[in-house]
């Protein structure tokens, strides 16, 4: 099973059905399982995906501008760029949009 890594509040967002995309600089097709940890000690957290990646690769302003609502709980562009900023991550320049769907959980709890 392939491994994909998110914030805790993504994690969050993505089990109230808030968080249904993710951008990403290269393409992630099929299913993974949310871990969380390093890359050598990563703990599964018994949450399986699908992803499905848009078949053009876009600008990471126009994700911001198009599709912040479908990223988590943000009410504005500048909110998801705050929420951004505040956790030290940066969008690439191009990426590709990726549809989830969550098609397990067995875990209901995340710390």
């Amino acid at each position: 099973m392939k491994r994909i890594w998110f914030k805790p509040d993504c994690v969050k967002w993505i089990l109230e059905g808030k968080k249904t995309t993710t951008f990403r600089s290269k393409k992630h097709e099929g299913e993974y399982e949310i871990v969380k940890g390093s890359r050598f000690k990563a703990e599964g957290l018994g949450i399986f995906l699908k992803l499905t990646p848009e078949k053009l690769p876009i600008k990471d302003e126009n994700a911001v501008a198009i599709h912040f609502r479908t990223e988590g709980d943000f009410k504005s562009p500048g909110d998801f760029m705050e929420w951004l900023i505040t956790n030290k991550l940066q969008l690439p320049e191009w990426g590709y949009l990726h549809k989830i769907d969550v098609i397990n959980q067995t875990i209901f709890l995340i710390n």
